[in-house]
């Protein structure tokens, strides 16, 4: 094969890989701090930075947002109630629960992958240590003990070791240790400059984590799990700090500086294609990108031919177009559906804009209940509908990426074939004859 061929092909190979990715990613979320509001508050994003919404809303501060391991649950920092505690809650901000509760200063929160443990700094016994603790806050142990600070833990995905920071030898450095007992504690970098926040690849094979090694520039930097191989992804005049990777091991999201202020920024896992997400006057920092989200489809109403009931479709009519309305109730707002995104039965929006070939959007109050529905229309041939069908079903998604799903039943009628004219004449002649 020539090389010229070669090199087309592992273009086109490459690029697919990272539309999947990216397509994969979609179905993600990226928690962060920000001030934007005053003070710091938890928000999240989409991983492509759309859809910024404040989960906490405090005159506190809350800060280093955690996911579980399952998407279900934020871990983080907040002192409002005297001093930094730890506190999870549902992803959506509902459910704001205390952890611990003590005078001394609990902070940064980690999840062991199986989502039974959180491991934690805290000050409670004179400097700060490395703590675990039960999800649920009991259980609280101790597992580093020495005078130097030892703090900013991070559980490997495999669970038996955490990444933490130390100034044991006189300046940050990442360490790791055991798990399970605090045993074999073993510095990963070993410079006069000072490292933090380290943060392990969704594999276990790399160690993300921001330096100071050049002149005080902080950069993110990768090594693999036993401290070989520490490479620079970043270069420029400002901050890079607090890495986290995407649950596909694909991309690095982190905060910078280089705009003026902080910002999340995301690139590739080999530092390429640096991207601003954030970008608004406030600082917004400590990003932590979730694992893959389970969504859970939101159920709507729907009416099939508006108006008439029971919904009777000729299932022989393949020409025929079939009447669909989403509903707004008190619990959803059709207008807020993507029109572009909904099927019915396989099928999509049949009328189209005949210059841009987009389908058309059409909202009226089918119900006359006062509220505004979303009304579509499918060609029944172009449906999975058949004679034997009771009820058709529409998916679709909201504007900010949330599937919906709605079903309503249909009375399929089978039209009787219609006769030609000399299928008549020669009935008409025969019944005469006789």
């Amino acid at each position: 094969m020539r090389p010229i061929v070669i090199a087309v092909l592992l273009l086109i190979c490459a690029t697919l890989m990272v539309s999947v990715s990216q397509a994969q990613l979609t179905n993600t979320k990226i928690a962060f701090m920000s001030d934007r509001d005053g003070n710091n508050e938890i928000y999240v994003m989409n991983s492509d930075g759309t859809n910024q919404t404040r989960l906490t809303n405090n005159a506190a501060l809350d800060g280093a947002p955690a996911w579980s391991p399952d998407g279900t649950q934020i871990a983080f920092t907040s002192d409002r109630d005297g001093n930094n505690e730890i506190y999870v809650m549902n992803a959506d901000g509902t459910n704001q629960t205390r952890l611990t509760n003590n005078p001394a200063v609990d902070e940064i929160p980690s999840w062991s992958p199986d989502g039974a443990k959180i491991a934690f700094g805290s000050t409670r016994d004179g400097n700060y240590e490395i703590y675990v603790m039960n999800a649920d806050g009991t259980n609280q142990a101790r597992l580093t003990n020495n005078t130097a600070t030892d703090e900013v833990p991070s559980w490997s995905p495999n669970g038996a070791k955490i990444a933490f920071i130390s100034k044991r030898d006189g300046n940050n450095e990442v360490y790791v240790m055991n798990a399970g007992n605090g045993t074999n504690q073993v510095n990963l970098t070993n410079n006069p400059a000072s490292e933090a926040f380290p943060a392990w690849s969704p594999d276990g094979t790399k160690i993300a984590f921001y330096t100071a090694r050049h002149g005080g520039q902080q950069e993110i930097y990768v090594m693999n799990a036993d401290g070989t191989n520490q490479t620079r992804l970043t270069n420029n005049p400002a901050g890079d700090r607090g890495p986290s990777w995407s649950p596909d091991g694909t991309k690095i999201v982190f905060h910078s500086d280089r705009d003026g202020n902080s910002e999340i920024y995301v690139m590739n896992a080999d530092g390429t294609n640096q991207v601003n997400l954030t970008n608004n006057a406030a600082e917004d920092r400590e990003s932590d990108w979730s694992p893959f989200l389970v969504t859970v489809d939101i159920p709507v109403d729907i009416d099939i031919k508006p108006g008439s009931d029971p919904n009777s479709i000729n299932c022989n009519n393949a020409k025929g177009v079939i009447t669909v309305a989403i509903l707004t109730t008190d619990d959803f707002d059709a207008t807020t559906v993507d029109h572009t995104t909904v099927t019915f039965e396989g099928a999509s929006e049949t009328h189209v804009n005949k210059k841009s070939g987009n389908p058309k959007r059409h909202e009226e109050d089918v119900d006359d209940d006062g509220d505004t529905d979303l009304v579509l229309h499918f060609r029944n041939g172009d449906t999975d509908l058949t004679c034997d069908s009771t009820e058709g079903t529409l998916t679709g998604e909201t504007f900010d990426g949330q599937a919906i799903t709605g079903s309503d039943s249909i009375n399929s009628v089978p039209a009787a074939p219609a006769l030609n004219s000399r299928n008549k004449l020669t009935t008409t002649w025969a019944r005469i004859k006789s």
